[in-house]
């Protein structure tokens, strides 16, 4: 706590900081992944409903 009572918030540089920090990484890391793995299997199914248009329109038969 500073001379005011106010609690300090730990500078990049101190070790105290070097856990969240590394936590915080982890997290935005597993939220990315996340957000590109649902987005890569949108674009996925958004592919594949097109090939099977594509074909439906090569061969009216089916």
């Amino acid at each position: 706590m500073d001379s005011e009572g106010k609690q300090s918030l730990p500078t990049l540089g101190s070790d105290n900081s070097e856990p969240g920090t590394k936590a915080l990484a982890e997290l935005i890391r597993k939220v990315v992944e996340e957000v590109l793995d649902t987005k890569i299997k949108e674009i996925r199914e958004t592919l594949q409903a097109g090939c099977l248009e594509c074909k439906k329109r090569k061969d009216p038969s089916s």
